[in-house]
């Protein structure tokens, strides 16, 4: 995976997203404005054809005189002032003694000679240029009729027949759009442009950094390091934006030092802050001190095990106030300070798990086992103690006890675990 920074990412992203604006955009704006632009350019066309067969119904009759033309060139000029406008008879009526005006315009001549071969009307445009050049026929009417009468018998002029052409150039800008066109055109390819470079950033930004923060942040949110016991996994990733990927290395780190932190208070602790007894590490310590020391000097040991399963309590009003973990927290504080309250001063008790409790107690047989185990059912069945929270509750304790002696249920800690788990689960209480 190739890593880049923050910045690098975000000056790359604005301008793939400027690239895509564009190549979208433009198409989107262009394509209707060039429909739009022609339809403009056709209908400004045809309305100068109307009009200059207006014209030269009225200035032509007297013939194709300068002057004429000028007056209707300068009437079409008011529709579009920037034009330059040209105008040639039909090769057929042009006499062998009449002097052609020569035209400068070399698009406006070929133009003109579309015309006269197709009798139709030529549109063009010249980008490059910014020209915008047009040429249509100018036809024999109804009134020209009465001037011509000789030809009209003659066959040589008939209805609607091409007398001529007009021809006119413009710069391309100012003949075909207006200024509230261009305007709409312009919203139309920013906004186009816009949303796309605002879409196609915001999407990089949520999968390339967003997304990834989101991710640190509930692994982050996942962790609990207020208990030492509790296993931390936390999987570095390799991430696109460095920056990131540093912060995923710190973080790493910070749980590293932390885990170290508490190993090495697990090999110095000795009891649980949770409960007072010993800590579940040092049980299998003083199982083997203890069996090697009656081993040595033939005396008699026990183990009580107790298995909390549940428990209720009578002051539900203030308890249900409690979360589900302060809950659980607060009937095994209860139940632990009563085991702890319970064991002689050379009693060792310990918690082995969530639920499991041991109670190592030296120089005790068979008969101190029972009266232990009747003296810690007594007192477990009251279930009344003072909780962490300052409020006093009375506990209901559903729970399993047994016990098992050294030598005569076993000489070894296995064994003696096992008579033990066999007891308890023979008796409820």
């Amino acid at each position: 995976m190739k890593q880049v920074s923050l910045s690098k990412l975000l000056i790359k992203q604005i301008m793939l997203a400027i690239l895509a604006g564009l190549l979208i955009s433009l198409p989107i704006t262009l394509i209707p404005a060039y429909f739009f632009v022609q339809s403009n350019i056709q209908t400004q066309t045809e309305h100068l054809q109307k009009l200059s067969h207006k014209e030269v119904a009225k200035h032509l009759n007297t013939g194709w005189q300068q002057s004429n033309i000028d007056l209707i060139f300068a009437h079409l000029k008011q529709e579009i002032p920037s034009a330059t406008f040209y105008m040639q008879k039909h090769p057929d009526f042009i006499k062998h003694t009449e002097k052609t005006i020569a035209i400068d315009s070399k698009p406006i001549q070929k133009l003109i000679e579309q015309v006269q071969a197709n009798n139709q009307t030529v549109i063009t445009t010249d980008i490059l240029n910014g020209k915008l050049y047009a040429a249509y026929p100018i036809k024999f009417e109804q009134t020209c009729l009465a001037c011509h009468q000789a030809e009209v018998k003659a066959g040589t002029i008939k209805l609607n027949q091409q007398a001529g052409a007009i021809a006119y150039e413009t710069p391309f800008s100012t003949a075909t759009v207006s200024v509230v066109t261009q305007i709409l055109f312009f919203l139309l390819f920013m906004g186009t442009f816009i949303g796309i470079a605002l879409y196609l950033t915001n999407r990089s930004i949520h999968q390339k950094l967003l997304f990834p923060l989101q991710d640190l942040s509930k692994r982050i949110a996942s962790l609990k390091l207020d208990n030492h016991a509790q296993l931390v996994d936390w999987r570095r990733s390799k991430h696109t934006i460095i920056e990131v990927d540093q912060i995923d290395e710190r973080i790493s780190q910070h749980i590293q030092a932390i885990q170290g932190i508490y190993s090495k208070l697990d090999a110095l602790i000795v009891t649980e802050h949770e409960t007072g007894l010993f800590h579940k590490e040092r049980f299998n310590e003083v199982m083997s001190y203890e069996l090697m020391r009656a081993k040595r000097y033939e005396h008699e040991f026990c183990v009580i095990v107790i298995k909390l399963l549940g428990a209720e309590s009578s002051n539900t009003e203030v308890f249900n106030t409690l979360s589900e973990e302060e809950q659980l927290a607060a009937q095994v504080h209860a139940f632990s300070q009563h085991i702890s309250n319970d064991s002689r001063i050379t009693d060792l008790a310990f918690r082995i798990n969530e639920e499991v409790f041991v109670i190592i107690a030296p120089e005790t047989g068979l008969e101190g086992a029972m009266m232990m185990q009747e003296h810690l059912l007594s007192d477990l069945k009251d279930g009344k103690t003072n909780a962490s929270n300052e409020e006093d509750y009375l506990f209901n304790f559903n729970f399993k006890m047994g016990y098992a002696v050294y030598p005569a249920d076993g000489l070894t800690a296995k064994q003696l675990m096992h008579e033990a788990a066999i007891r308890m689960n023979t008796h409820d209480y």
